[in-house]
């Protein structure tokens, strides 16, 4: 499933609303992101199935990344770097859920099935890919479900209207069902590792974005007028400021920091893939020859973007202005 797992994030909002829902979504796509990694050192793999060209599905060995025992490892970390971090149970139990949703997910959709515990173990798998118009309605229903339990949780809890979460899942979700459905040749080895450490961070760093808090602030002045014992409430709308314009454009700062994170991280991890090629420790790398074939570019690359990213965070989140 792709988009399937964005809905469970979603709708896993309603259990700590306090808890941003990129890193929801981003613990629903955990095991994705480690597959690429086990794939890209040789200990996980795939295979096509006859006739790919119509069924538009592999079959997958992934005991570490995708399998049940691994899978609580997984969860039981991430709830624990979970609690750690924000002191929330419901944050905690949220992200344990997200993770191991995927097995359960999987196993609906995958036809080898996942093992229960290493390679030769007992599989789960039902096998909705061979039916795939079911599987996708499948995945088209869960959208909806999460996106209308998201929109109601930010209404409710947060007083937000999350119009640009609703147009980026909706976006999201046609552009991953038509790509399974359209697929019309195998991709190649370094074009799906890539897509397995790359789309993760990209997802839910887009949804971390959407689901930022809104800065605290009044919206505008207030004066009460005393009449003869009758209040009157009278409220001017904000106008121009007179002192010096400053921080007007923190809002489109916060907004490239949350993007250019993302792309350090994919730049680290193109990095180590060239590092580890040249230790011939992993498969040849996806970029044979030029200057973005270096592991040197793209480490400093990702440590170029990342600085860049905590400057405008900091700018964004006016941490400048108060050290001063």
């Amino acid at each position: 499933m792709g988009i399937g797992h964005v809905a469970v994030g979603l709708s896993l909002k309603r259990i700590d609303p306090e808890s941003n829902v990129g890193w929801l979504i981003l613990a629903a796509l955990l095991p994705d992101f480690l597959l690429g990694w086990f794939a890209l050192g040789g200990w996980e793999s795939y295979a096509p199935p006859a006739g790919y060209e119509s069924k538009h599905y592999l079959l997958f060995t992934f005991p570490w990344s995708h399998g049940l025992a691994a899978g609580l490892i997984w969860a039981a970390t991430g709830a624990f770097l979970a609690f750690l971090i924000t002191r929330r149970r419901r944050c905690a139990l949220g992200v344990a859920i997200a993770v191991l949703s995927h097995f359960v997910l999987d196993g609906i959709a995958q036809v080898k099935g996942l093992p229960l515990v290493l390679s030769g173990s007992p599989v789960f798998g039902l096998g909705l890919w061979r039916h795939l118009p079911f599987e996708l309605a499948l995945e088209a229903g869960m959208t909806v479900a999460g996106l209308w339990i998201y929109l109601n949780t930010t209404r409710e809890h947060l007083q937000r209207t999350g119009t640009g979460m609703a147009i980026y899942t909706a976006v999201l979700a046609v552009f991953l069902v038509i790509g399974q459905w359209r697929a019309a040749g195998l991709p190649s080895r370094a074009a799906l590792i890539t897509s397995w450490l790359m789309a993760p961070p990209i997802m839910a760093g887009i949804a971390l974005w959407f689901d930022r808090r809104p800065r605290s602030g009044r919206r505008g002045l207030a004066a009460r007028v005393v009449l003869e014992g009758m209040i009157l409430r009278i409220r001017f709308g904000r106008g121009m400021k007179v002192s010096k314009v400053r921080g007007k454009n923190r809002r489109i700062a916060l907004m490239i920091a949350s993007v250019l994170t993302p792309f350090s991280l994919m730049a680290a991890v193109l990095g180590l893939w060239r590092l580890g090629s040249d230790l011939s420790w992993v498969g040849e790398f996806a970029i044979p020859s030029g200057p973005l074939s270096h592991w040197q570019v793209w480490l400093s690359a990702a440590a170029g973007i990342e600085t860049c990213s905590l400057a405008l965070g900091r700018y964004g989140r006016g941490e400048d202005s108060a050290a001063e």
